[in-house]
């Protein structure tokens, strides 16, 4: 009975640190379909987010001489921002994203994404 109570206590804190992450707000569904989808996205996230941890501590990323933690990595990525541009004359449009922080690369390395490609990645939507 006693493991059971922990393995809540654990699920309990994942979901806690999930939506302070996120920044995910109640959503009320009425059909079991989507309240399965929505279950489904969160349990999907909180797999991400575990992964992410897990990379970015094995990897040992550190700022300012402190282990960064996946919350903490997350919100070191969010700041990435992706502008839309279009070429006046051409009708062309580029997705720009900003230049990479060195700790947010160091993250991205951690979790398996080349932080080359990934800047280089935004092109054309045409």
């Amino acid at each position: 009975m006693a493991a059971r109570y922990q393995g809540l206590e654990v699920i309990e804190r994942g979901w806690r640190e999930l939506k302070s992450v996120l920044k995910v707000r109640p959503i009320r569904h009425r059909l079991e379909r989507r309240i399965r989808g929505h279950l489904l996205i969160c349990e999907l996230a909180y797999l991400v987010d575990r992964y992410i941890d897990w990379k970015v501590t094995k990897a040992k990323v550190q700022e300012s001489g402190v282990g960064v933690s996946g919350p903490r990595a997350v919100e070191m990525l969010g700041s990435i921002t992706v502008n839309e541009t279009e070429l006046a004359t051409t009708g062309l449009r580029r997705l720009i994203v900003t230049e990479l922080k060195p700790e947010q690369r160091e993250v991205l390395e951690a979790v398996g994404v080349d932080s080359h490609t990934f800047h280089a990645g935004w092109g054309r939507l045409d």
